[in-house]
């Protein structure tokens, strides 16, 4: 068989010729048109970055953080440019303090700059646990020149994993919060320019931003009626029909609830302006929701730390206000109006939990950073203080009222017990346990009320119509704990998913809770004696924090999505409560 020679580097190829030419020429001409093409692209934005005195083109944090928070803003649809780019490169190379330039060479809408600088903190954590926190700002313009605006940046990054560089350290967090700020950014002037009268960008979905018109600055609304439609029509997808009252514009928690409905902190999207005034729109609210929509306001202020609580009656509300930005209160509200039981510059408190009938206060108090936290009784009349009990360096899990009297604590002893401290409150055994102190003897001997018969570990308590219930911890098997406050029998209710926040009937016969599956929440019923859970809602919607109304015909509960910028918003959702079903 002949061999045939195969060609050699010089043997003619058949792009070269008229044909490649043509080729070329064709190339050429489609980035001419690309360049200089009329009106610049709706969706294109040209990303600048700055960390630590770097520009993007050095190896580093900048260059990471152009690469992923470019990598997000193309899943958001823009089309990305940055130095990389010739054009900018060119325009950069010939003028480097001219961004308008480098802008107008590859006729980018927006321009984005992110700067960030970082210093190492000093933390808490013990070991070799590192930290660092960055300040740093988002200024976009658009292509008019105007500038759409700044935002500024406050990141953190910590890990306990050694050899980490400083890109790996802190980029995750500088592009998530960055990525954050510039969607809302980018959104904020497309909603601007569509109230003008312009024409809506396709690149940014369906989900459309409504302005103010008395306010555009930063006052947009964080969803829109597209969002809020959609979620009306997936809330209606599960097995009951929901209700949603409100508009998803802002973050709304629910509290807890008492005979005047659930007890709702709303928390705006608004921000303060660069001179610092807060109007009544940005201000947070603590009010009564009942199944009708409507209800009372109890206050209204910059910021709480933390939900509130109410007695069961509804006539006593307790919170923690954040005051003159670095104070922290214990407030009370009630028929005598509102009053401060008391103001601490360091001190924070934590689940705050009002009796039945409202006389007493419980919380943690944790009176420094590196403070171990106390278990704090006040009288709501007078502040006086009723209990003040230490942890005995182990865990104070969770607490919850019995009764007027009662208060109910999950304790977990240390492993090994130091020497006990001069009036610190025993709780014998070596074993988590259930106990109850009276607050008409508080020095007395607390009485354990249950320990686990097989070591299971418990996270937090409820209580009420003479039972305990418990929320195992993980590894400790999914479901709840069922105590007798009378005589200590217990029962365990199982379910195949994670289970949160449970909440009991007003008349005592079924137990209202959260069902983690996976990434998704949803309101889930059982009867108290057992049986299978009967879960409420199914959407696309996370559905948190589910509580009874007054007359417990309905359920009251949080209907969460989020916004353009990723941030959560939220809407109170009711549902009717399903008819009883046998227990096993």
């Amino acid at each position: 068989m002949e061999k045939k020679d195969s060609p050699g580097l010089d043997a003619p190829s058949p792009w070269r010729g008229p044909l490649g030419l043509l080729v070329v020429a064709g190339l050429v001409v489609a980035s001419l048109l690309f360049l200089t093409r009329s009106g610049p692209p709706q969706n294109r934005i040209l990303l600048l970055c700055a960390v630590d005195g770097e520009d993007e083109s050095e190896a580093g944090l900048s260059g990471r953080l152009v690469m992923e928070l470019g990598h997000r803003l193309q899943g958001m649809g823009f089309e990305v440019a940055t130095v990389s780019h010739p054009a900018v490169a060119a325009a950069l190379a010939a003028d480097p303090e001219n961004l308008d330039r480098a802008q107008s060479a590859v006729k980018a809408r927006w321009r984005a700059r992110v700067t960030m600088r970082f210093e190492e903190r000093t933390t808490a954590v013990p070991g070799d646990y590192r930290e660092l926190q960055g300040v740093g700002q988002v200024i976009w313009r658009n292509s008019d020149g105007a500038a759409g605006g700044a935002q500024p940046l406050l990141v953190w990054g910590g890990s306990r994993q050694a050899g980490l560089t400083r890109a790996e350290l802190i980029s995750g967090a500088i592009v998530h919060r960055a990525a954050a700020f510039l969607a809302r950014a980018l959104v904020l002037d497309e909603a601007v320019s569509v109230a003008a009268g312009g024409k809506p960008t396709p690149a940014l979905g369906p989900a459309r931003t409504a302005v103010e018109a008395a306010d555009v600055r930063l006052r947009a609304v964080a969803a829109t009626e597209t969002l809020v439609s959609t979620n009306r029509a997936a809330a209606d997808h599960g097995p009951f029909k929901s209700t949603l009252y409100d508009a998803f514009d802002a973050r709304r928690l629910i509290c807890g609830a008492g005979a005047k409905g659930a007890l709702v902190w709303r928390i705006p999207s608004a921000r303060p302006g660069k001179d610092g005034v807060m109007d009544s729109e940005r201000y947070q609210r603590l009010g009564w929701r009942s199944t009708a929509g409507e209800g009372a306001q109890v206050w209204m202020g910059p910021r709480l730390h933390g939900p509130a609580t109410t007695s069961a009656d509804g006539e006593t509300v307790a919170f923690s206000e954040v005051i003159y930005t670095w104070a922290r209160t214990l407030t009370v509200a009630d028929h005598a109006g509102t009053r401060r039981l008391v103001t601490a510059p360091t001190t924070t408190f934590t689940a705050l939990a009002l009796s039945p009938g409202g006389q007493h206060l419980a919380a943690y108090a944790r009176r420094c950073t590196k403070c171990a936290r106390r278990l704090v009784v006040y009288r709501t009349g007078d502040g006086v203080v009723t209990l003040d009990a230490d942890d005995e360096g182990g865990t104070l899990a969770g607490f919850a009222w019995a009764d007027n009297d009662r208060l109910l604590v999950l304790h977990t002893p240390q492993i090994s017990p130091a020497k006990p401290r001069p009036g610190a409150r025993r709780f014998p055994g070596s074993e988590q346990g259930l106990w109850a102190i009276s607050m008409a003897a508080p020095d007395a001997a607390p009485k354990r009320v249950f320990s686990s018969p097989d070591g299971r570990r418990y996270l937090s308590v409820i209580s009420g119509h003479g039972q305990a219930i418990l929320v195992p911890g993980s590894g400790a098997g999914h479901g709840l704990q069922v105590v007798s406050l009378t005589d200590g029998r217990a029962h365990f209710i199982r379910s195949a998913h994670r289970v949160t926040d449970p909440q009991l009937a007003p008349d005592g016969r079924d137990l209202l809770f959260n069902l983690h599956f996976g990434g998704d929440t949803e309101v889930a019923l059982v009867p108290l004696a057992g049986g299978t859970p009967t879960v409420l809602t199914k959407n696309s919607l996370h559905d948190r924090r589910p509580v009874f109304s007054a007359d417990g015909a309905r359920v009251l509960y949080e209907a969460v999505a989020r916004d353009d910028t990723l941030r959560e918003v939220s809407s109170i959702a009711s549902i009717d409560r399903p008819a009883p079903t046998k227990s096993p």
